[in-house]
């Protein structure tokens, strides 16, 4: 069998839970959408991404309508659930935690101190001068909303745990659309002030994932990705296998290499901060090409779906219904929703929309999951079929 086709029809039996081959047209179809040639050729942002206005999905309307959902339907079905205790679908649930605190006055200082060399007098200024506002913020009792708490406790309503990407507190070449806390600064965690690196083990041996959250440079490199993914695995003292990049930083041909070069498994970057829907044309997981890196496609970003809004409830319900269409749509095919919300939005009404999604998948009998927990799941599916005598089923 040709590499394309074997590789497509590895991808499409590990959803379909049983040894399938594709036609030409369907193999076609799949690897343009999972090989993201499209995205060699369009035009990137100054943070070097693909604009999703340009992709086919968008201008044909169908990032929140999966075409290859229509080849999956038809796949046969393998005796075996498709997900654990049977569930419908699933939800990779996520949070990138860009900074700990409201108004993080020593992350302004350091950041500050160390670009000196590299940015202007006037932006050095501007940083000294929002580490003094927000330190005496800090001082009057207005930076106290924990990062944590809420986000995990509406979670384990609902028995579901999430995925926390770190930062590390080293980097090699920072930026200034980098973040700067330390594993020792302090934080509200559950009634108490904390040191990160307390609040961040506490939820890890409660079933919470601690991923990296690569820095800004490290989406194309992989020694210095490797370098962060080693501290976040030293703050918590065990193995870090799941990534997403910071700014969603993606570049197919780059990227997924430097993610396998710093011992990563999964990655959660393949979406975009200025909408929803499935960028790869499919919700559901699947391997790279190259290497053994598995793509757990990012579906809903609080910033793609309400950045702008504001206060205007009427828009905000909108979008969460818009958001709860995409889920529903999700559930139909039993694929993978993977949920986004930063620890310290700047949106008004995050934490509620975030809420109202959580009882959708809820309601929709979806297994609410970490990206770690994904990850061993489709291994484990992906094994199984390996392992199983092959008696393939042509697709229709």
């Amino acid at each position: 069998m040709h590499a394309i086709d074997a590789y497509i029809a590895e991808q499409l039996s590990t959803i379909a839970g049983t040894p399938v081959t594709a036609p030409a047209e369907t193999v076609a179809r799949v690897w343009a959408q999972l090989d993201r040639a499209e995205e060699r050729q369009l035009p990137r942002d100054r943070h070097g991404n693909v604009q999703y206005e340009e992709l086919l999905l968008t201008k044909l309307n169908l990032l929140e309508y999966p075409p290859l959902h229509g080849d999956i339907t038809v796949l046969p079905a393998g005796e075996a659930p498709r997900w654990p205790g049977g569930h419908r679908f699933a939800a990779v649930l996520s949070h990138d935690v860009d900074y700990i605190v409201l108004y993080p006055w020593r992350e302004r200082l350091r950041q500050a101190m160390e670009l000196h060399h590299v940015i202007t007098p006037w932006r050095v200024g501007r940083r000294l001068a929002a580490a003094g506002v927000y330190a005496a913020l800090s001082l009057c009792g207005l930076a106290r909303v924990p990062a944590f708490d809420a986000w995990a406790a509406e979670e384990a309503r609902h028995g579901f745990r999430s995925t926390f990407f770190l930062l590390p507190e080293r980097l090699q070449a920072p930026t200034d659309l980098d973040h700067f806390y330390h594993y020792d600064d302090r934080l509200p965690f559950r009634g108490h002030s904390v040191p990160l690196r307390k609040a961040v083990r506490t939820l890890q041996g409660e079933g919470w994932e601690i991923g990296v959250h690569g820095s800004y440079n490290a989406a194309y490199d992989g020694a210095m990705l490797r370098d962060e993914a080693e501290q976040v695995a030293g703050l918590v003292d065990a193995p870090v296998v799941a990534v997403r990049q910071h700014f969603l930083r993606f570049d197919r041909d780059v990227t997924p290499a430097a993610q396998l070069t710093a011992g990563m498994q999964v990655d959660s970057t393949l979406g975009f901060s200025g909408t929803i829907g499935c960028r790869a044309g499919m919700a559901f997981p699947f391997f790279w090409p190259e290497g053994d890196l598995l793509e757990v496609p990012l579906t809903i970003q609080d910033v793609g779906l309400l950045r702008g809004i504001g206060h205007r409830q009427a828009v905000r319900r909108a979008q969460l219904a818009r958001a709860r269409a995409l889920i529903a749509r999700i559930a139909r095919v039993g694929g993978v929703v993977t949920l986004s919300w930063h620890t310290h939005p700047d949106m008004p009404g995050a934490l509620e929309v975030y809420r109202a999604l959580l009882e959708t998948v809820a309601e929709l009998d979806g297994w609410g999951c970490t990206l770690g927990e994904m990850n061993d799941w489709w291994r484990a599916r992906r094994e199984a079929l390996r392992q199983t005598p092959v008696v393939e089923h042509e697709m229709v």
